[in-house]
């Protein structure tokens, strides 16, 4: 943390140099000087103003599974960070097979595509061509932007902005002098604010950030995404009850916000013996993987837990303890499915 600051720190002079370039192409996409690709079907954008996690990969879990839920044919449309394929057009999986494997996918695309089954996932550098690829190869009549919200190049009908609670706007002032992708005049742009990282006894509690977003956009519904509970996975396939899972425990991560898995996994009630990060999509060596291994047996925990997104890049076979991925389930109030449903009806 405290490199960060100091990097911040470094870039202050040239915040307002990158905002008022971010400013400028929002106006040439919105004035039509920049061509935007527009889909024909109905698009819905799931992203950030700040940089970091907030929840991003999950509410696109739970609004592809709303979609299929009620007869829609979604496809998740990604940049495919970390991933090494390069042509115009990765299918990392198709409406019945996964195809592309972590490597050449990226983390998130290939965890996306295990954890939804059917539901095609592709990744390029210009997602107007995985876009068209979704609607006119594989005949889905919904996309959805993983990441989308400064990707002004593909027009969205609907725009979904997170925030995670307890970071709000970071340190706040815009990129490289702190955590904003762009100005938080953006956000006018927004359909929907959503705040991750509430749990049962601070849902009615108003964050700092909730109050900002009511009281400068006060037009835009907010909700609140809910922490309702976790579910393990050994070696992210078998289910297992949180019961048969030993208390003594070790856990690693490379995800945005290490401290919201850590706060999770000691709200469980596990006496968590060490707590290992790396970088946000980190790729793990077999050198780490050992290392880590080596830890679990100076530390004696009997299993070993990580996050689904990293799961999907290890061999769990370099571990002499169980390997367990932890997935978070959230719910919304009912009326944020209402508003999604509503508006993708008025588009058709």
């Amino acid at each position: 943390m405290v490199r960060k600051n100091i990097l911040f720190t470094l870039g202050w002079p040239l915040s307002s140099l990158y905002e008022f370039v971010m400013h400028i192409r929002t106006r040439l996409y919105s004035n039509g000087f920049f061509k935007r690709y527009t889909s024909n079907v109905p698009v819905i954008s799931v992203g950030n103003l700040t940089m970091g996690g907030t929840g991003k990969t999950p509410t696109v879990c739970y609004l592809t599974t709303l979609l299929k839920k009620n007869g829609f044919s979604p496809a998740i449309i990604s940049r495919g960070y970390t991933g090494k394929a390069n042509n115009k057009i990765n299918v990392v999986s198709d409406k019945e097979n996964i195809l592309l494997d972590v490597h050449l996918a990226g983390d998130e695309p290939f965890m996306l595509a295990r954890m939804l089954p059917g539901v095609p996932v592709l990744t390029g550098k210009k997602r107007c061509h995985t876009c068209e690829y979704a609607t006119e190869q594989l005949g889905c009549n919904v996309l959805i932007l993983d990441d989308g919200f400064q990707h002004l190049k593909v027009h969205r009908n609907f725009d979904i902005v997170l925030f995670d609670k307890t970071v709000g706007f970071g340190v706040d002032r815009v990129f490289p002098g702190g955590d904003l992708r762009e100005s938080k005049k953006a956000l006018i742009r927004a359909n929907l604010f959503l705040i991750t990282g509430f749990d049962e006894t601070a849902r009615d509690r108003k964050s700092e950030i909730e109050k900002y977003l009511r009281e400068h956009y006060p037009s835009i519904p907010l909700y609140k995404q809910i922490k309702t509970e976790n579910s393990f996975y050994l070696n992210g396939n078998t289910q297992l009850n949180i019961n048969d899972i030993p208390k003594n425990i070790g856990a690693f991560c490379a995800i945005a916000n290490p401290d919201r898995f850590k706060n999770d996994l000691i709200a469980c009630g596990f006496n968590l013996r060490f707590f290992s990060t790396f970088k946000d999509h980190h790729t793990y060596s077999e050198s780490d993987l050992r290392q880590l291994s080596r830890v679990c047996q100076t530390e004696k925990v009997d299993a070993i837990l990580t996050t689904d997104k990293d799961m999907v890049k290890i061999n769990t076979e370099l571990f002499d303890t169980s390997c367990i991925s932890v997935r978070l389930h959230s719910r919304t109030d009912s009326s944020f499915d209402k508003i999604i449903l509503q508006h993708l009806t008025d588009c058709t």
